[in-house]
């Protein structure tokens, strides 16, 4: 018997879907590449308007390569065509929206994943 687990990662399918695309992958490529992969129950979205991210990153020391060069809107249309995927693929998809309260989100977030691993 499957023993059941709980996993919370930051990097998965998603970040595949936009990150490679960032990288002028072909969604083709990225989709075969993934299709053995796990999908994940529940999809968390933690985001913001692309103004306040763009201040945000203005603030960083240090960037990655993806944060370099203003592309906070290329990202954010590849995050949205990348939840239409996941959601046609049956994957729950948890929208959050990060310009307020941090408490909120938190307790948020929290919330829906104990009400699905069911406590």
């Amino acid at each position: 018997m499957l023993e059941e687990k709980v996993v919370i990662t930051d990097r998965y399918v998603m970040s595949s879907l936009i990150l490679q695309r960032m990288d002028k992958v072909d969604l083709n490529f990225i989709l075969a590449v993934n299709d053995k992969a796990l999908l994940p129950d529940i999809q968390i979205i933690v985001t913001a308007d692309s103004e306040i991210i763009q201040s945000r990153l203005s603030e960083r020391k240090q960037l990655t390569r993806f944060e370099q060069g203003q592309r906070t809107i290329e990202e954010l249309a590849f995050l949205q065509e990348g939840k239409a995927i996941l959601s046609k693929l049956g994957v729950a998809i948890l929208d959050i929206e990060n310009s307020g309260s941090l408490q909120y989100n938190v307790s948020f977030i929290s919330k829906h994943v104990l009400e699905a691993i069911g406590k």
